[in-house]
């Protein structure tokens, strides 16, 4: 089976910012997962996934949310 995660950023403003994400697996960035979904992989049994996603815009502070921890990965 295939799941796919998708990160739902909720709203960010005033106007147009620019979302960025990064997956985490235990904490641990996963190299390359960087869009707004992700595709569970057989290296992720075991673990707890996350997403942050960081908002910018020009005049504005930088700011990243973090998702809530998945339940462990099984089989």
């Amino acid at each position: 089976m295939v799941f796919t995660l998708t990160a739902a950023p909720g709203a960010w403003g005033p106007g147009t910012v620019a979302l960025t994400y990064q997956w985490k697996a235990n904490g641990t960035v996963i190299a390359g997962a960087t869009a707004n979904t992700y595709r569970v992989a057989s290296r992720d049994v075991g673990k707890t996934l996350t997403v942050t996603v960081t908002g910018k815009k020009s005049g504005y502070a930088t700011r990243s949310r973090g998702s809530s921890a998945t339940k462990t990965v099984v089989t």
